[in-house]
């Protein structure tokens, strides 16, 4: 009985994670449009730093969406990496913090490439 309900629990789980993987996915080929339409008045307008900020981080939350959206087909250690490094990437890209912040956006970075090249086993993900 609790084998068949853990089972059934799955599974739903499963058709769940499809769903939110097509949502995201749909979210994403928007925000592409999106990102296009500005792109036309990203250079009728005045090309300002804010502008330019503005644009490279809906560019960046697009990347990041793609890299959320193949850690959920994959599955693997390597994919949640992935989505960490471009989300502290991102932070580190467009917001204008103080120097301690920077520090440490990029010791994070490095500890994740760290892990990476040195703590990544393959045979974890199957």
């Amino acid at each position: 009985m609790k084998k068949k309900t853990l089972k059934k629990l799955n599974t739903i789980a499963d058709y769940l994670e499809i769903i939110i993987s097509i949502l995201v996915m749909i979210l994403i080929v928007v925000s592409i449009g999106m990102l296009l339409k500005n792109f036309g008045i990203l250079f009728n307008n005045n090309f300002t730093e804010e502008i330019f900020n503005s644009t490279l981080g809906s560019i960046m939350n697009v990347v990041i969406g793609i890299e959320f959206l193949k850690m959920l087909i994959k599955h693997d250690i390597e994919s949640v990496v992935e989505v960490l490094l471009f989300a502290i990437s991102r932070k580190l890209l467009i917001s204008n913090s103080s120097i301690l912040d920077y520090l440490i956006g990029i010791a994070a970075i490095s500890i994740l490439l760290i892990v990476r090249k040195f703590l990544f086993v393959p045979e974890l993900d199957d």
